[in-house]
């Protein structure tokens, strides 16, 4: 629901269209509608009495959506400042690839140890990079390659739109003779307009 709500925080799904997109039976959506708007005084935070959605005009109003949308905020500045640096030392790594190593001497001859190699940052996935991955039931922590990123980076702004269209036809019930979908992520990144041109042409059977 937090993947497809709208920058008001209200998700426009029935129990059907819940079930579909979460692969789930139906009953199992209707449990998870009535836990998710009931009182709950087990959790920390107790505005709304604990509920976490609902039931406004058009769809569910996500209670707490202010609140993971500022930590997807946090996440995005996260990953761009992360990149930038990375861009900043490579291209200036020539700076220090040509000095005197003599400095990793000691006076005794003996080479200094050198101080070990950073490892890699946390990978902090991107609210779009989420949603795009869990078409493919990858986990958010799963790290996207070089190639991935970069065919993500040569795709551009993504609407809101076109994301919900890929989600309504890569998560929808088709017989393997008319299933034209990509099979990973990075071949849709890498024909991205022409996927969401058919899941925008896409006409499910049942209308939730």
């Amino acid at each position: 629901m937090l993947a497809t709500a709208d920058r008001y925080g209200v998700c426009a799904l029935t129990v059907g269209g819940l079930a579909a997109l979460g692969r789930i039976s139906r009953e199992e959506a209707e449990e998870a509608f009535l836990v998710l708007s009931s009182p709950d005084t087990d959790t920390l935070t107790q505005a709304n009495e604990g509920r976490r959605i609902k039931r406004v005009e058009n769809g569910w109003k996500l209670l707490n959506w202010e609140t993971y949308r500022e930590k997807a905020k946090k996440a995005v500045l996260q990953e761009c400042n992360r990149e930038s640096q990375a861009r900043w030392r490579e291209r200036n790594s020539h700076k220090t690839s040509g000095a005197d190593n003599s400095a990793d001497l000691n006076l005794s001859g003996q080479e200094e140890p050198q101080p070990q190699k950073k490892q890699n940052p946390a990978w902090s996935p991107t609210l779009i990079q989420s949603r795009l991955g869990m078409l493919f039931r990858r986990r958010p922590t799963t790290r996207w390659s070089k190639d991935e990123l970069k065919a993500l980076a040569g795709i551009g702004e993504i609407s809101e739109e076109d994301l919900k269209a890929l989600e309504v036809y890569y998560t929808a019930n088709m017989p393997d003779a008319s299933n034209y979908r990509r099979r990973d992520l990075s071949t849709l990144l890498n024909n991205f307009n022409g996927e969401v041109d058919r899941a925008r042409q896409y006409k499910p059977a049942t209308c939730f």
